[in-house]
């Protein structure tokens, strides 16, 4: 039969499944720019400079907030009628106002938007936010870490999505805000990330050139450098040079007059400042072009000239690494992994390191990175560094062993999410999440990439991402299956976790018979007794608790606890982890003697553990809090409720299924205490979130749909004496009928938990009203129903 619910009161219809958030910031009020800031901020942009009369600005340091990948070029030089139509351009119009730099690789692009955001950002009172547009799957991490610079009320509290969703909201706002849109290709990305209102001035680069007529945006695109332009910028690195010298001339056009190649040769000449200007031209001249071009015809179909001038240049710069010499070799060690990574985005510096041997010095690594730099290959940033897109092409085409670095960036990627799943803070894994799309993509089908596509569909579990989580997981279990064969531990591994975002969906039948075969496998191949066996017992239990199957889920659990304290202890984070989900299910069944002292010792063991700040440290206080409220215990019950609140909100944020469900829990408890205008303000989050993660059909989304209702109704009835009466009469019969279904075809775990439910109306009721009140009168009936679900049903 269905599930006998019935919503007489405020805690019939409730779906307590413990979770977690703080209270005090479950609502961030939107920082409208007050009229004098925003009135203030119009007029400093009205002060851009364009006029052609008027000097281009020095660069400036950059409003606060802001957040910029590139520093200021100290070689930067023309571009000076560019840079005055874009400010033009950026400043026509008031509403959502978009321009893009277009040309080929290598044409400065990205330079000329860094330099336009350090000379005029000063003029954008609102921010300077730049963003990689280069990964669709990475454009929402980007977003998130925009926010991370604004400095925002319980920033670090919010999910992944949440914290999206509210960067776009503030960017729709009208103070004025300079956006760089930096290698965006897809007109589809812009439509969607784009402002489209607010005060907001968005600058796109990209290589294609039909912006103007596919989307109507001011243009500019980009040509090569006027000849005395490129002499200037060679003599930016050596000003010790003639600007007459024939031979800068010379140089100029070997290169294409094309900044890119300009700067890597200028870092040269920089570097080895004895080698005369004739043999560097004569080393450019030497390069083998045709073999060059063979080269790049692996990765692009035609190479322009303009390509093969990098080329070159990038081939003369690599070979002045000598593979005798240790820290050279450890730059093109360096040199081949960062072209594993995002092209052109920023590699945190201790993530590139952790790709060499572990036995490198840390002293050699930064060294060869330094080497990297001088010589104009790679770009240092903040405590990253950057290879260009054009130049991760030169480097996967011309450096051995590229096979060898991909597979060393997927065991570091491996290790780095592996320790941040098991820390359980997945924010920690947000900057280096445009990567690990862009690694997951290239990754062959072997047992590494499963590991890695495990892992990283483990993380995006977590996120309530779960529908690329799935994709991920079922990826690797293909592999798995293939390679190491259907009943490997692997193979299992993989089938449990595939479980787990679609049991987080609600999609119960899809994910028990992946359950049952990781643990029969598990099983057969490690043993009846092996913890990772305990962890298919335990999850196949939490899906039959999930579907109030009480009692084929508890001797599953007992088994699980067993085999937990004998193989890791008693003290271990997985027997608490066990002590914990029987506790919850006997909570269930209104066992609250039994399921407290489990609670309880679950906690203490996750706090000295784990910590008291820990997530799972949360989810014990927030289930301690649910059977402290189930018993009428609400002065105990509210204050561990903000402690898990807290702890989530750090860890997960807003937008996240355990964040909902702790927003249920304490409206619930706010309801009963009949502080109606709170329960119904965060009941209605919780709705929102959950009708937004899971569905609008998942039960857990029913169920804050259901008690929003009977809230909101329990709120209306409260207002008179006569609507009490006839609100206690309902809930009687709403409570009889549910008893009488239930007695005669409910199963035993399903009467059980109508009696516990009962149980929790008749305490509520008798809390309800001074002695004498007609709730005492309907807390003794409802008592009386509950007796009766332990008689036999009727006979038909």
């Amino acid at each position: 039969m269905g599930d006998t619910t019935f919503h007489g009161d405020i805690t019939a219809a409730f779906l307590n499944v413990g979770g977690t958030v703080s209270i005090g910031s479950l609502i961030i009020a939107d920082p409208e720019a007050s009229q004098h800031v925003l009135d203030a901020a119009t007029a400093r942009l009205a002060q851009l400079p364009t006029a052609e009369d008027v000097p281009i600005p020095d660069p400036t340091p950059l409003p606060t907030p802001h957040r910029m990948r590139l520093p200021p070029s100290t070689t930067f030089v023309g571009r000076d009628t560019e840079l005055r139509q874009l400010a033009i351009a950026l400043t026509t119009g008031t509403t959502a106002v978009v321009s893009a730099i277009t040309g080929i690789g290598g044409m400065g692009k990205t330079q000329l938007a860094s330099e336009f955001a350090h000379r005029y950002g000063t003029f954008f009172l609102g921010g300077v936010f730049w963003l990689s547009l280069a990964d669709a799957g990475g454009v929402e991490a980007e977003i998130a870490a925009c926010g991370g610079s604004m400095q925002l009320p319980a920033w670090e509290a919010l999910t992944f999505a949440d914290q999206v969703q509210r960067v776009r909201q503030i960017w729709e706002e009208p103070l004025p805000r300079l956006l760089i849109f930096d290698n965006c290709e897809d007109l589809a990305l812009l439509d969607r990330y784009r402002p489209a209102t607010g005060g907001c001035r968005v600058l796109v680069t990209s290589r294609r050139d039909d912006w103007g007529t596919a989307r109507h945006l001011p243009t500019l695109a980009l040509a090569t450098l006027p000849r005395a332009q490129s002499i200037a910028l060679l003599r930016q690195f050596r000003p010790d040079l003639a600007e007459d010298d024939p031979t800068l001339d010379a140089l100029a056009p070997e290169l294409g007059d094309l900044p890119l190649a300009l700067h890597v040769a200028g870092s040269f000449l920089q570097r080895y400042p004895r080698q005369s200007l004739p043999d560097y031209l004569a080393q450019l001249r030497a390069a083998p072009l045709d073999f060059l071009a063979q080269r790049l015809e692996r990765l692009t179909d035609a190479p322009t000239r303009h390509d093969l001038d990098v080329a070159r240049t990038f081939h003369v710069s690599y070979d002045r690494l000598d593979t005798s010499d240790p820290i050279d070799h450890l730059a093109r060690t360096l040199l081949a992994r960062a072209a594993c990574f995002a092209p052109g985005e920023p590699i945190p510096t201790e993530v590139l390191i952790q790709t060499l041997p572990d036995d490198t010095d840390l002293r050699d690594a930064e060294d060869g990175l330094r080497r990297l730099g001088e010589l104009g290959l790679l770009e240092e940033g903040e405590n990253a560094w950057r290879l260009h897109r054009l130049l991760t092409t030169f480097v996967r085409v011309t450096v051995g062993e590229m096979d060898v670095a991909q597979e060393d960036v997927e065991k570091t990627l491996i290790a780095v999410v592996e320790k941040g799943n098991a820390e359980g803070f997945p924010a920690r894994l947000f900057p280096i999440q445009t990567h690990l799309h862009h690694v997951v993509r290239g990754t062959r089908t072997n047992t590494r990439a499963a590991q890695l596509l495990n892992a990283v569909g483990i993380y995006l579990h977590t996120i309530a991402d779960y529908s690329v989580a799935q994709s991920f997981i079922e990826s690797g279990l293909t592999i798995r299956e293939a390679a190491l064969g259907p009943d490997h531990p692997d193979t299992a591994q993989s089938l449990n976790n595939l479980a787990a975002p679609l049991q987080s969906q609600g999609r119960f039948d899809a994910a028990y018979p992946l359950h049952l075969r990781a643990l029969a496998i598990r099983e057969a191949t490690l043993g009846p007794d092996h913890p990772l066996t305990a962890q298919s017992l335990n999850n196949l239990a939490e899906l039959f608790q999930s579907q109030g199957r009480f009692d084929e889920a508890h001797p599953l659990h007992l088994r699980a606890l067993a085999i937990r304290e004998a193989a890791l202890g008693p003290d271990h984070p997985l027997t608490a982890t066990s002590f914990n989900n029987i506790a919850a299910l006997l909570r269930s069944q209104s066992r609250f003697d039994e399921a407290h002292p489990l609670h309880l010792r679950a906690l203490a063991i996750r706090e000295a553990a784990l910590g008291p700040d820990h997530p799972l440290t949360a989810t014990s206080l927030n289930n301690i809090a649910v059977l402290l409220q189930s018993q009428g215990r609400f002065d105990e019950a509210h204050p561990l409720h903000l402690r898990a609140l807290a702890i989530y909100q750090t860890a997960f944020g807003f937008d996240h299924p355990l964040t909902a469900q702790s927003l249920d829990n304490l409206a619930i408890l706010y309801a009963i205490q009949q502080q109606f205008d709170d329960a119904i303000k965060l009941m209605q989050q919780a709705l929102d979130i959950r009708t937004h993660i899971l569905g609008p059909d998942h039960p857990h989304t029913i169920s804050s749909r259901q008690n929003l209702a009977v809230i909101t109704d329990a709120a209306q009835q409260n207002n008179t004496p006569a609507s009490r009466e006839e609100h206690i009469a309902q809930i009687a019969a709403q409570a009889h009928t549910a008893v009488a279904q239930t007695r005669a075809q409910g199963t035993a775990a399903e009467r059980a938990t109508l009696q516990g439910q009962l149980e929790q109306q008749a305490q509520w009721a008798a809390d309800g009203e001074e002695g004498g009140s007609p709730y005492l009168a309907l807390a003794a009936h409802l008592r009386a129903l509950a007796k009766q679900l332990d008689e036999e049903p009727p006979t038909p």
